[in-house]
């Protein structure tokens, strides 16, 4: 957020866009610490890895992560008011990879990027400090 705060963006409509066949964004609650086990287990129950349903199977996880990635979204578009996320109390954005195993350049990027992730909140959203 510190790039709209240099802009000096106050209103408008922000897109993010997360550019991989494999992962989804999600803005769902981010206080209840359980939330984010319980979406796993939801993308996971129906569609287990090593499924024998899918022809695609180069890896154990690849084609399910394929399809769970189809059940989300690549791209959010987020209301922005007063310089800040105009997101609900408890929401948060979550960059969610649906691979086991995620297939990231080095395992530097793997460490960081680990599933899910939240890459932005109500709490920090906006503040530059």
């Amino acid at each position: 957020m510190d790039s709209v705060s240099e802009a000096g963006l106050a209103t408008g409509l922000l897109t993010s866009f997360a550019c991989h066949t494999s992962a989804g964004l999600l803005i769902q609650d981010n206080a209840a610490p359980d939330v984010g086990g319980d979406l796993g287990r939801f993308f996971a129950h129906p569609l287990p890895d090593g499924d024998a349903l899918f022809r695609h199977r180069d890896e154990v996880d690849d084609m399910p992560a394929h399809v769970r990635a189809a059940l989300t979204s690549v791209r959010l578009s987020l209301p922005l008011s007063g310089g800040r996320l105009a997101l609900g109390t408890w929401q948060g954005i979550y960059l969610w990879e649906h691979r086991v195993r995620p297939r990231l350049a080095d395992e530097a990027d793997q460490a960081e990027h680990a599933a899910p992730q939240i890459v932005l909140d109500v709490a920090t959203a906006g503040d530059s400090t």
